[in-house]
């Protein structure tokens, strides 16, 4: 994982300091990365994920012993705990076991912030809380996979290469394939797609390589066994479904939903203000009510503003906040920001509530609701006052946390910091 990303991680900002990552997978310029797969790796494959938990938090030991070697303490220190996420998969967030995860995190946590006050350390030091995701309860599964192959007819490549499969026998096993699937959480699904070679009469005869992306006239005319399909409208159809994303342009993106179609432009790419339109709505609604200017496919009518509605472009921030109590919140920042990355899918599928892609987990994450989206994001320490904010983004604790510790933020950062400017800020 660190050999693969390009962003800057927050590590590499302290490069004259000591800085400890536990258990966090991504490390890159930290001076500790503490993971011992002899202790940790046996318990965690017999599903004992509360002693890994206790293993985790019982390394913040060798902290106490490096603080001491070098007579300070570390400017930063991360760590990761996974009983609680890993609970719900196997139970539901709904269930016992769940909250259970969540006791033994919060007395395991109450154990090193009980350590830190007698030593009289915890007043000195900022503590953030902050979770990757949300989750939500899973009733039902989706196998997306069967689907696309057996009822679409697409040929999609089983199982996946990982990592260490080498560029020459991946590229060899892939290109008997128009279709690779991915996921994460497996409430997000996404799909890679070979585009069409079409002659001249615009009849699919082959496919390009691999790095050559589908047109969005392509994924509405994609070839299967029994004729071309509109892709995006049979996968919007399925029940499970509740938004299909799709790249329409540079930075343009439209979400397909039951309820109609939208689209986000941000035409000055990151951090550019972005519009929204809606395209289509409901087919089965009456001709009086499915006239564009009066459909509304995400609900988002007397949230966001009526000029915003109409086309009016508004920021990112001003998005998130319009957005963030709604059923979809963030969507216009995060789904173009989404499908920049080089890594996209073509096609992306999210998950309806109650819903996802896998074939086992009773929890799950990735979507685009409120259950996926919202997590939380507590911080306290010198100089942080108290209060209350109605929305903020995990990216923005980086920046936050940079600015408490004298630092100025890298260039091209998603987030932004949180806190009063130093000058206004009052001790709390």
């Amino acid at each position: 994982l660190d050999t693969d990303y390009t962003a800057a991680t927050i590590y590499e900002q302290f490069p004259d300091k000591t800085t400890i990552s536990i258990f966090f997978q991504p490390h890159r310029g930290a001076t500790y990365f503490i993971e011992n797969w002899t202790s940790a790796g046996p318990p965690f494959f017999f599903g004992w994920y509360e002693f890994v938990d206790r293993l985790t938090l019982f390394r913040f030991h060798i902290v106490s012993e490096v603080a001491r070697e070098r007579g300070s303490f570390p400017v930063l220190t991360i760590a990761y705990l996974l009983a609680a996420d890993f609970r719900a998969y196997r139970y539901g967030v709904s269930s016992a076991q769940y909250r259970d995860a969540l006791k033994h995190a919060d007395y395991q946590i109450g154990r090193i912030l009980g350590d830190l006050k007698r030593a009289g350390l915890l007043d000195k030091l900022h503590i953030v809380f902050v979770s990757d995701h949300g989750l939500g309860d899973v009733e039902k599964h989706f196998d997306i996979e069967k689907f696309l192959r057996k009822q679409v007819g697409l040929r999609v490549a089983p199982g996946r290469l990982w990592e260490n499969v080498q560029f020459r026998p991946r590229l060899r096993h892939y290109r008997k394939y128009n279709c690779v699937l991915y996921g994460s959480g497996d409430r997000y699904w996404s799909l890679c797609l070979r585009r069409p070679v079409r002659d001249d009469g615009g009849k699919a005869v082959g496919f390009a390589p691999w790095p050559v992306r589908p047109t969005a006239d392509d994924l509405k005319g994609y070839p299967a066994e029994a004729g071309p399909v509109n892709l995006l409208r049979v996968l919007a159809s399925q029940e499970a479904v509740d938004a299909v994303a799709y790249a329409a342009g540079e930075n343009r993106v439209r979400v397909l939903r039951k309820s109609g179609e939208v689209e986000f432009h941000q035409p000055d790419g990151p951090g550019g203000p972005i519009s929204y339109r809606v395209l289509s709505g409901d087919e089965g609604s009456p001709n009086a009510e499915r006239r564009v200017g009066s459909l509304d496919p995400l609900g988002w009518r007397g949230d966001v503003p009526a000029d915003a509605l109409a086309g009016e472009p508004m920021s990112p921030r001003e998005w998130l906040t319009a957005t963030c109590e709604t059923q979809f919140p963030d969507l216009p920042a995060q789904i173009t920001a989404y499908f920049r990355a080089r890594r996209a899918g073509d096609v992306v599928l999210f998950a309806a509530p109650g819903w996802d892609f896998g074939n086992r987990n009773r929890a799950g994450h990735g979507g685009i609701r409120p259950l996926d989206m919202h997590v939380p994001l507590l911080i306290a320490g010198p100089s942080v006052p108290r209060g209350w904010l109605k929305a903020v983004r995990t990216a923005d604790v980086m920046p936050s946390l940079l600015q408490l510790l004298g630092k100025d933020p890298p260039a091209g950062l998603d987030g932004e910091s949180f806190l009063p400017e130093p000058a206004q800020t009052q001790p709390k």
